[in-house]
């Protein structure tokens, strides 16, 4: 089971990351928001979110609000949620900087229907595939079903209808493997400065047989003294496709399907599990 505990760490080590996120600012301006990955994204999620006819959204993984506020600009109603308040906080500010009135809930995925009073034709979650337990697997997908009006849809990324499940172990292995071929153990992501404050980011980075784990290292000076602050997050490849349509389907969800896009010359496989 999820404890309150250990909701108050997630929170606490995804504000601490986040905060270190908009301080570099460079993806977070108005100027920087039709670039950069959260805008391709973007692209996959419009034509699903067309296909699928929603008119109303709620990207319940936002972090700092960038695919929040392009949704929003594409004429979607659309509310974003996270679980750190700083995330949340920041990702209003940015909502206003860019003339879009986007709501913005602090709330586990868990607690959704007690934190938001509404329901929406379409939730997005881009990181559902890294959730830790099964338990927190059933609770999320429970929760988006009373989140969504009928006839509904998720989308998500992760493992996919096309994966062959016979092929499981070697798929994540090879994902791990390619994994350590292009990502180095330490690395030095640059040097950043904003209001007498600089910021030194180091990533460290380690393989398990079923995740990457990246631990950010955030090394301060401020006022003659330095302070190290850290944040760990971990890529997880822990669920399969059995998984995923065993746990829709048990909630009360009609279907599951994969769907493959192209955007400018490159594919994507995202799910999609309808009401």
């Amino acid at each position: 089971m999820i404890t309150r505990t250990d909701h108050e760490q997630i929170a606490a080590n995804m504000d601490t990351y986040w905060k270190w996120e908009w301080f570099k600012g460079k993806n977070y301006t108005p100027s920087a928001m039709h670039a950069g990955s959260a805008a391709i994204s973007c692209k996959y999620y419009g034509q699903l979110i067309s296909g699928a006819n929603c008119k109303s959204v709620l990207d319940c993984s936002c972090g700092l609000g960038r695919k929040t506020v392009l949704l929003a600009e594409d004429g979607l109603d659309v509310w974003g949620s996270d679980i750190s308040s700083l995330a949340i906080e920041k990702a209003a500010e940015l909502a206003d900087q860019c003339g879009q009135e986007v709501k913005f809930v602090l709330s586990a995925w868990q607690d959704l229907s007690r934190n938001i009073p509404r329901s929406f034709d379409c939730l997005i979650n881009d990181a559902l595939a890294w959730v830790d337990t099964r338990r927190e697997l059933q609770d999320a997908i429970g929760e988006y079903y009373k989140m969504l009006n009928p006839g509904g849809v998720v989308i998500f990324q992760g493992a996919h209808e096309f994966s062959d499940p016979d092929k499981r172990a070697e798929t994540v292995a090879e994902i791990i493997a390619s994994s350590r071929r292009s990502t180095p153990r330490e690395s030095l992501n640059g040097k950043f400065s904003r209001d007498g404050v600089q910021m030194t980011q180091l990533t460290l980075t380690d393989w398990l047989s079923d995740a990457i784990v990246h631990t950010y290292l955030y090394v301060i000076e401020q006022d003659g003294q330095l302070m190290l602050e850290t944040a760990t997050l971990a890529e997880l490849c822990r669920w399969s496709w059995e998984d995923f349509v065993a746990e829709f389907l048990a909630a009360g969800f009609r279907e599951i399907h994969s769907h493959e896009l192209t955007v400018e010359g490159k594919t994507r496989i995202y799910n999609m599990a309808l009401k």
